[in-house]
């Protein structure tokens, strides 16, 4: 990841915590954007959006926990259209299990009314705000 790349992923991260770069300590900075610089810019990336739906701490992530979550998001190994799947890795069964769940649900969708749909919809963007509050 270059310098400038490095600089707009840390932003983002900062973004989050209402912060920007200049607010952190120099030494913080160096060590933030080293972190970043090591990592290629597709991990870097996925790490730091990873680290902001994770972390969990009220203070800012320390390098440390960017590095633990591009650990954790690593794509290093897989092949094809696995190489940028970062969720659990399931059986056979539980993809049928999720397929036959979706078109069911989808079949639900499809037999709403126009009121219970509206509810429905009104109920997801009331939690998307929650989820932007608590972030």
């Amino acid at each position: 990841m270059t310098r400038e790349q490095a600089l707009a992923e840390l932003t983002r991260l900062c973004d989050v915590y209402e912060r920007k770069p200049s607010d952190l300590r120099p030494h913080q900075l160096r060590e933030w954007l080293q972190a970043l610089q090591d990592l290629p810019y597709e991990r870097g990336r996925a790490a730091v959006t990873h680290l902001v739906r994770t972390w969990t701490s009220n203070r800012f992530p320390t390098p440390g926990a960017l590095t633990r979550a591009a650990d954790e998001v690593s794509v290093e190994g897989r092949a094809n259209a696995l190489a940028y799947y970062t969720g659990p890795q399931r059986s056979y069964q539980e993809h049928m299990a999720r397929a036959r769940a979706a078109l069911e649900w989808q079949d639900r969708l499809v037999e709403m009314s126009d009121e219970e749909y509206h509810e429905y919809l009104t109920r997801l963007m009331r939690r998307k705000q929650i989820r932007r509050e608590a972030v």
